[in-house]
């Protein structure tokens, strides 16, 4: 079941989104992400502002369902404290969905700043070497798609999820961090030295929202 866009607003059906070539196991694409969102989301409790942004408590529901869907689904690490997304987005998009990046390198986008090459893995498009990335729970979206928050961090979430599983032993972990978990949103960003402040950033701002 998904949700598919009517003249005022969206009304559920129960059918194929959209023809599936390949045989692909659970792709999601934009109308069953808010379909899941839509039948699934519970009330959530309200997450700790991030230190330095008051508020934005509207994106917390979504964060926490996210988070929890993919921990369901095994791809997230069962303790993976969803505050810890919150302090991503306020990194990487200080909490403006509409961010667009201005490098003429990049093509981020959205709260996570997710990418075209992203978007491309996330789907399980093969690389030059016929090499595909992602093999399960993969999601098919448009680049336009990334400025809606909900399927922006349904993105963002994923392929954070998909770096705890791939991110390699390099550089050096901060004291008293989880070192799986900094790896892998060091590679979310970047692989070298830039990666790690940023996974550093990431984490002071984690530690000092947390109550």
């Amino acid at each position: 079941q998904h949700l598919r866009r009517i003249k005022k607003g969206y009304t559920n059906v129960t059918s194929h989104c959209r023809k599936n070539p390949k045989g692909k196991e659970k792709i999601l694409y934009a109308s069953n992400l808010r379909y899941l969102f839509q039948k699934l989301a519970k009330k959530y409790s309200k997450l700790s502002a991030i230190k330095g942004f008051k508020g934005f408590h509207e994106y917390d529901s979504i964060i926490q369902f996210w988070v929890n869907y993919w921990k369901e689904n095994g791809l997230l690490p069962k303790d993976f404290d969803p505050l810890l997304l919150k302090a991503i987005i306020s990194v990487e998009s200080s909490f403006r969905p509409q961010t667009i990046t201005k490098s003429p390198n990049s093509t981020a986008a959205g709260l996570m700043q997710v990418t075209n090459s992203i978007l491309r893995c996330l789907r399980g498009d093969p690389n030059r070497n016929g090499y595909i990335e992602i093999k399960k729970h993969q999601i098919d979206l448009a680049y336009e798609d990334l400025l809606d928050p909900l399927l922006n961090i349904a993105a963002g979430a994923r392929w954070l999820a998909h770096k705890t599983r791939t991110a390699r032993s390099t550089g050096t972990v901060p004291k008293d961090h989880p070192k799986k978990l900094f790896r892998a949103i060091k590679f979310y960003h970047s692989w070298d030295k830039a990666g790690e402040d940023y996974a550093k950033k990431v984490f002071k701002r984690f530690f000092e929202s947390k109550k």
